[in-house]
């Protein structure tokens, strides 16, 4: 960035977090019926950990059930949903 006659260096932010991290995942339903996981990373005090928010309607959560419970194996599925994310500070 140039500003008059200056030249900043600004500094580039990590584009990805390398490796496994210990977590949790807490699932509930919103008023509307769609299904709510909560992923949360780290094991810090609430309020310093990354959240991230997944919310599938009860359509697309009956078809993410459906692959999960597959037992041969061989189903996939691509479920849509809406994705909310909070990074804490140390990110």
């Amino acid at each position: 960035m140039t500003t008059g006659s200056r030249t900043l260096a600004i500094p580039r932010s990590p584009v990805a977090v390398p490796g496994v991290v210990d977590g949790s995942l807490t699932t509930a339903r919103d008023p509307e019926g769609n299904v709510c996981l909560y992923v949360m990373l780290g094991g810090g005090v609430q309020g310093d950990d990354c959240h991230i928010e997944f919310v599938l309607t009860p359509e697309d959560a009956v078809a993410l059930q459906r692959t999960l419970s597959d037992q041969t194996g061989s189903a996939t599925s691509r479920t849509p949903c809406r994705v909310g994310l909070r990074l804490s500070p140390w990110f």
